[in-house]
């Protein structure tokens, strides 16, 4: 047992740190190498004011690393997608087929009116029914023009999708080795703050709680407000 040398609360044996403060134990650190952290802790300020700002900055850094593992997520999904070879192609015959059915339709229509119209007037019933005859080619024609106009524009469509496509994919690639190399560096810069951190209050909701906790009066440290959490 021991009593911390900048608080004077008492200490476990096992603390490297004291728990209200934050201050490393010289007699943990005496103890041996198994007593200290692999990694160096930072400082943690026992000034409530101080404490505000250290949460603040810490929710800082773990707002951006989780804004960059979303980011990567982002781009492994997207990389997941494989991109075909070469452009789909459309046909003509999805765009021209409903022509046939008008044709049919149309000449139909005329020709039963024609058929109708006979009884009354031989003319008048065979001009309906010239009608229908020339509906046919007049509707297919302008089917396979508006066919192969379509055609034309969905293919091109698709391709200028195709090379977007493909450029994203390059963009993606590029972007996930600089994310990977952004979050290692932010892990590497938040790693000192273990020892004091529990790992599952590692991110910015926890940090946000800390800030709250001071604020409101429960806590009068980082430290303390840590302590509130772990329980």
């Amino acid at each position: 047992m021991g009593f911390c040398v900048n608080c004077g609360r008492e200490l476990k044996d096992d603390d490297v740190f004291c728990p209200k403060c934050g201050t490393q134990n010289d007699a943990a650190v005496k103890a041996g190498p198994a007593a200290i952290p692999a990694v160096e802790s930072a400082a943690v300020p026992a000034d409530k004011e101080e404490s505000l700002a250290f949460a603040d900055k810490l929710f800082k850094k773990y707002k951006d690393l989780e804004r960059t593992n979303k980011e990567i997520e982002d781009v492994r999904m997207r990389l997941a997608i494989p991109v075909e070879s070469t452009p789909k192609q459309h046909a003509a015959f999805r765009y021209f087929w409903p022509f046939l059915v008008y044709a049919a339709v149309s000449f139909g229509i005329f020709y039963t009116i024609g058929t109708l119209l006979t009884y009354a007037s031989a003319i008048t019933g065979a001009l309906f029914m010239l009608i229908g005859l020339i509906s046919i080619p007049v509707l297919l024609i302008t089917g396979g023009v508006r066919a192969v106009r379509y055609r034309e524009e969905m293919n091109a469509g698709e391709y200028r999708n195709h090379i977007r496509r493909k450029e994203q994919q390059e963009l993606d690639k590029k972007n996930s080795d600089t994310l990977y190399k952004k979050r290692q560096r932010a892990m590497d810069d938040l790693k000192k703050y273990d020892p004091i951190i529990p790992r599952d209050l590692r991110n910015s909701a926890s940090m946000s709680k800390v800030k709250v906790l001071m604020q409101a009066g429960k806590a009068e440290n980082f430290t303390e407000a840590i302590e509130i959490l772990k329980k």
